[in-house]
């Protein structure tokens, strides 16, 4: 009789980079497969969990995520991997998933490294095994950065070049790749220079080259920043720069950031026979930056409660803030300030914007048509979550019936001689976890009753008013928190400014008023499993509401 006998299988596979074959990931799940049958058990298609192309170092894959929602709900008793390194490149992260799985009594079995959570004494193989995955990923990325050190003293290409030039293989492929001038792209280059110096904006220079069809760095429309970069980039003076910066991974959400590195680690390569501008107009260009503003250096930055929120209704970009100082400041279609792509030009004042378009949402939030709606919004949505407390309440119950069901087959299966030694350890030990879930299925079944039955009442004149008011008194306090509540309240539309023919704006959005007073006539209510409040977004039907600017 195999050890998987009885008991409900899932596998998890993944591979990371290019150089892994993306079959990869059925050798591994065929290797699994072929483990669990040979101790007696089957695996279910179902339970067969993957992620292809995707670095162990990340915290959240969504095979991996399915994985554990599936070990989260006690569906599975085992989670079968070819190796450690498959679940998790980062040790934090594989003992994490290791008391996960443990707490709800699962175990985690490795193929070829041997790992075996239901062992005694498993946790220091486990962790020395984890360990030894993450300095693997620490040698491999030393191991490059020293390989690309070594190219870029000799001139060689370490990755992308900027617009303007071109690499080629070299004679092997440990020789790297050269670089050379893209005669095309550098007459490009050497026309901005020449533009800027002219006197030029970063946005004419880019909406010249976008009317004239020219392809940009990156595919798309040329803008105004990816102008400035050129102007900055010391490569066209045939300096050759690396090691300017390192990424680092945020320890809490795991994305890589960059930071510059001082200026002594620089590694610098003169190579003369790739400049693209001549050091006088280099030296040109810099002295019209320094009557500017040195690049990089910018004035502090403030918060404005519409920025995100405003659409340019010509052409569907957002609208951006720009100008000078304090109560100079205005918005503008991006695409028409940074592209020259869309035909609006028209602003409006950032103060004016603010306040006219903050009261009518307010007037349209007091008045009595709103209210009425969200009454009936929220009457509906109480008929709602009653009937998905009821359906919640069916899928615990029936969770609970088939926890009690593999109890009692364990038990069965003791009684009967099935189990003995140190198989009859384990099938006690599953029969203890089964009993802890059944505990918890029992609590949030209390729970989901008493949710049920609490009333929720609905909300007053005069409470809608003073969630209004709270609104207005934030965005004088608390510009950013103002502008989450405006955008809860607004939705995915935003307010769209369209361009009338008297040069002034007209202003039109949808205003979801119960997405604000919700938290005031939920707030007494159980939050749900996860901590989390019920959210409710309003449906179709409100009316817009449209205003001058």
């Amino acid at each position: 009789m195999g050890s998987f006998e009885g008991l409900t299988i899932a596998v998890y596979a993944r591979y990371s980079t290019s150089g892994q074959n993306p079959l990869s990931v059925e050798d591994q799940v065929r290797i699994c497969v072929r483990h669990a049958e040979s101790q007696g058990g089957v695996v279910d298609p179902r339970h067969v969990y993957s992620d292809a192309g995707m670095t162990g170092r990340l915290r959240y894959r969504p095979g991996l995520d399915r994985l554990m929602e599936t070990v989260e709900s006690g569906q599975i008793d085992v989670v079968i991997i070819e190796k450690l390194s498959r679940l998790a490149r980062d040790a934090e992260d594989a003992l994490r998933l290791r008391k996960l799985a443990n707490y709800r009594g699962v175990t985690i079995l490795g193929v070829s490294d041997g790992i075996d959570t239901r062992r005694a004494g498993d946790l220091l193989p486990f962790t020395l095994m984890a360990a030894m995955s993450e300095q693997y990923v620490q040698d491999v990325a030393d191991q490059t950065h020293r390989g690309m050190e070594g190219r870029a003293r000799s001139g060689k290409a370490t990755g992308g070049v900027p617009y303007g030039y071109v690499t080629t293989p070299g004679e092997t492929e440990k020789a790297g790749h050269d670089i050379s001038i893209h005669r095309d792209r550098a007459a490009v280059v050497v026309r901005i220079f020449n533009m800027y110096l002219a006197g030029e904006s970063y946005r004419s220079i880019a909406s010249t080259l976008n009317h004239e069809g020219l392809p940009s760095p990156r595919r798309g429309k040329w803008m105004a920043s990816g102008v400035r970069a050129i102007l900055a980039n010391e490569a066209y003076l045939g300096r050759q720069i690396w090691n300017r910066r390192e990424y680092r991974r945020d320890p809490i959400t795991r994305k890589r950031t960059p930071r510059t590195r001082p200026r002594k680690d620089w590694i610098i390569v003169e190579r003369p026979d790739l400049a693209i501008i001549e050091g006088a107009v280099w030296e040109r260009v810099r002295a019209r930056f320094d009557a500017r503003r040195l690049p990089g250096q910018r004035p502090a930055q403030r918060s404005y409660l519409m920025s995100g929120l405003l659409r340019c209704d010509v052409c569907g970009e957002v609208m951006t803030i720009h100008g000078g100082g304090r109560g100079r400041r205005y918005y503008r279609c991006s695409a028409n300030a940074k592209k020259g792509t869309c035909s609006n030009s028209l602003s409006v004042l950032e103060s004016v914007a603010r306040e006219r378009i903050l009261s009518a949402i307010i007037d349209h939030l007091e008045s009595p048509v709103s209210l009425a709606y969200v009454r009936k919004r929220l009457a509906s949505h109480l008929g709602e979550r009653g009937r998905d407390a009821s359906a919640e309440i069916k899928a615990r119950q029936q969770e609970l019936r088939q926890l009690q069901a593999k109890s009692e087959n364990l038990l069965n299966f003791i009684a009967e001689g099935g189990a003995a030694g140190a198989g009859a350890v384990r099938a006690r030990a599953k029969i203890e976890a089964l009993e802890v879930r059944e505990r918890q299925v029992r609590v949030l079944l209390e729970e989901l009753a008493h949710r049920q039955d609490t009333p929720i009442e609905l909300p007053t004149v005069e409470g809608a008013r003073r969630v209004v008011r709270q609104l207005r008194s934030l965005a004088d306090t608390n510009v950013t928190g103002a502008r989450e509540v405006l955008r809860q309240l607004l939705g995915d539309d935003l307010v769209r400014l369209r361009p009338e023919p008297n040069r002034i704006y007209t202003a039109s959005c949808h205003v979801l008023p119960l997405s604000m007073l919700l938290r005031q006539t939920e707030r007494k209510t159980p939050p749900q499993e996860d901590g989390v409040y019920p959210r409710l977004v309003a449906g179709a039907g409100f009316e817009p509401t449209t205003f001058g600017l």
